[in-house]
């Protein structure tokens, strides 16, 4: 398993992102997970793409946090 990154949605949820190795191919996966009790669940909200996406996807993220919207931005 690869290095996680964890960060926190609120006190019932968290964001872990990763990145692994499934047959093969490298891939970054990010994905919601909740509490149930004392133990933490993935839940079917996530994405997996490839590292060179995941760069894409994050430079978007942050144009857009910024207001920085691009050709599809308002």
């Amino acid at each position: 398993m690869g290095e996680m990154v964890t960060i926190e949605k609120n006190a019932r949820e968290e964001f872990r992102i990763e990145r692994k190795t499934f047959a093969g191919q490298q891939f970054v996966n990010v994905r919601l997970f909740f509490r149930e009790g004392d133990e933490w669940r993935p839940g079917k909200q996530g994405l997996a793409v490839a590292p060179d996406l995941a760069r894409q996807i994050a430079a978007a993220m942050i144009e857009v946090a910024d207001g920085n919207g691009g050709e599809n931005g308002e």
